[in-house]
């Protein structure tokens, strides 16, 4: 608690130096802190589950709430049965959904009909409209099946999609508006999972990306989509032409985030800052990330529900790669995406490794009493 008091006193002459109030350390309340957790580099095959099972240890010893978000892959799921997966990484959603109950963890499920640019709309429905009966009801099937595999896990919310406003805003440009089509499949999607006893009170929301909610080309479109969802869904990283944005530049998109939508609470499903210099990031830029992020949720802690730090160990080159060519195809072929997601880790590649940024997280959550246990007699 003396290393929290003297990183306090340090930081406050910073910020009044920058102009800003500075709100003092809020307990945690009923914020919830996620870890989007990746493996690290292992040499023994053999013993991939059992050292992922040790990574998921590692971000449930920093006290956070909840993994990152587990998501279903439509096309996977009716191709391979009740076959899901991890967003980005092919392992079975089953090993998760069994670690969220070894550490008490709600999951936040994430229903995927596309991710970023591509769509996991089964081959034989792609050139349907996202509206036709056939369509819909082969997805309320895979929404039973997604139920039925996690319904004895406690849900912290259900999630449409995966910045899926990329792949619609290119759509837009290239002159094929489904906008309409997409808000009567979020409509429906909302209806059906309200259906399921589970997931009857779960907030329900949608994944965009900061740059689709406030960009003025799409920001409209997604203001109608989100009158269907309970909180507002963003993935965010300060990125602009394939450079990291200063750190402290997040208050000021927060504030646009605010006045796009006023009154209403915000989910971060996907949350980071690289530290590769490559494009203009470093170790300490992402830990003043980190820092400034809770000094954010700190002073609007009735704002932001969730955030979830994106990720736990850094990926390899070569996973980076296929991550871009799986998801965004050839739409950025530049080494700047595999240094942007090569380097978004909270740790290096190997265990061990922690970054500067891990210890502060760490703190942070210490510090406003993430993963305290009541003692006894306490509410």
């Amino acid at each position: 608690m003396l290393l929290a008091a003297l990183l306090t006193a340090l930081a406050a002459p910073l910020a009044q130096a920058q102009g800003r109030p500075v709100p003092a350390a809020q307990p945690q309340g009923e914020r919830l802190g996620a870890i989007a957790v990746t493996p690290p580099q292992m040499a023994d095959p053999t013993r991939y589950w059992e050292v992922y099972e040790e990574a998921y240890d590692l971000a449930a010893s920093t006290g956070i709430d909840l993994p990152g978000e587990v998501a279903f892959t439509w096309s996977t799921m009716e191709q391979h049965g009740w076959f899901g997966g991890i967003r980005y990484l092919d392992e079975g959603a089953v090993k998760v959904i069994g670690y969220a109950r070894k550490h008490n963890w709600p999951l936040v499920i994430t229903l995927q009909p596309f991710e970023t640019l591509q769509s996991r709309i089964p081959d034989d429905l792609t050139d349907h409209r996202l509206d036709t009966p056939e369509l819909l009801a082969r997805w309320r099937a895979f929404i039973d099946a997604v139920y039925e595999l996690t319904k004895d896990v406690p849900a912290a919310a259900v999630v449409l999609g995966n910045e899926f406003d990329v792949r619609f805003a290119v759509e837009q440009v290239q002159g094929r508006d489904r906008w309409e089509e997409l808000d009567r499949l979020i409509q429906a999607t909302r209806t059906h999972v309200r259906s399921k006893p589970g997931w009857a009170q779960v907030p329900f929301s949608i994944e965009a990306t900061f740059d689709g909610l406030t960009n003025p080309a799409t920001r409209k479109q997604l203001l109608r989509l989100n009158r269907h969802a309970d909180l507002i869904g963003v993935s965010y990283y300060p990125l602009k032409d394939d450079r990291v944005l200063e750190p402290e530049i997040f208050e000021s998109h927060l504030e646009q985030l605010f006045a796009l939508y006023p009154q209403r609470r915000f989910d971060f499903y996907q949350f980071g800052y690289p530290s590769s210099e490559r494009i203009g990031g470093s170790l300490e830029k992402q830990r003043q990330f980190v820092e400034q992020a809770f000094a954010e949720w700190d002073a609007h802690s009735d704002r932001i529900r969730l955030l979830t730090f994106t990720w736990l160990y850094d990926i390899d080159s070569g996973l980076a790669d296929q991550l871009r060519k799986n998801v965004l195809g050839e739409l950025n072929p530049t080494l700047a995406f595999q240094a942007f997601v090569g380097s978004l880790g909270l740790h290096g590649r190997n265990v061990g490794e922690p970054k500067p940024a891990f210890v502060e997280l760490q703190q942070q959550l210490t510090t406003r009493g993430w993963g305290r246990k009541p003692a006894a007699g306490e509410q």
